[in-house]
């Protein structure tokens, strides 16, 4: 986040405990503790700053990467109050300002109500340029009482400077999914190639739920 060279924790919110969304910044200490900076806002375009009625939940979703590929960090966001796609903010933007604006869709990106987790960012094909993968939940049939998780990537059709993305590709879904699910990508294995984390909540046979992770490795050769 300060190009200090260590990496820096970041973290969503939801309505618990803030009144507007945003994300709150760790900055790592050269001890490599984490001290808090504070809420950064994230204003996704269409939605007002007081739209909060004390009944409708929002989660704010973030992730940071150089999307455009200008050497910057750009924040890619997903707010549930939202009726468009996942947002990203142009251009310049500072921290310490206390907000930033989130001006523009990620074209062809799904919409936020079926982003079910914060969106992942990374070259899952090795060819040079971002692709998002995101989850949703979905059930198998109308009267069906458990939920599908399905886990999607988007391949980067286009340029850095002008993104496009093609259709949605399921990479993996689980049957019988609990409330809550994470995503994030990294070369856990050492083989090179980065692969998909997914943590989540299950349900266990009417006992209380139980936390899991898997790394699923991704495969030798690019999808096509």
């Amino acid at each position: 986040m300060d190009r200090d060279g260590r990496p820096d924790l970041v973290t969503g919110s939801d309505d618990c405990c803030d009144r507007e969304p945003g994300f709150h910044w760790f900055r790592r200490g050269a001890d490599g503790r984490f001290t808090a900076m504070g809420e950064v806002l994230v204003r996704v375009a269409g939605i007002r700053d007081n739209e909060w009625d004390g009944m409708r939940r929002f989660r704010m979703k973030v992730r940071l990467a150089d999307w455009d590929g200008d050497g910057r960090l750009d924040v890619l966001a997903v707010d549930t109050r939202s009726r468009g796609r996942i947002a990203r903010t142009l251009g310049r933007w500072d921290a310490a300002a206390g907000a930033v604006e989130a001006t523009a869709e990620v074209e062809g990106s799904p919409a936020v109500s079926e982003v079910s987790a914060q969106p992942v960012v990374v070259d899952w094909d090795g060819d040079g340029r971002l692709d998002p993968i995101t989850a949703d939940h979905a059930l198998a049939t109308p009267d069906a009482k458990v939920y599908t998780c399905r886990i999607w990537w988007q391949r980067h059709e286009g340029t850095p400077a002008f993104a496009r993305l093609g259709p949605r590709r399921l990479l993996t879904s689980l049957e019988d999914w609990g409330p809550a699910v994470g995503l994030d990508a990294a070369d856990f294995d050492g083989t090179g190639r980065p692969g998909l984390l997914v943590a989540a909540k299950l349900p266990s046979q009417g006992r209380p739920y139980r936390a899991a992770v898997w790394y699923y490795p991704r495969r030798p050769v690019p999808f096509r």
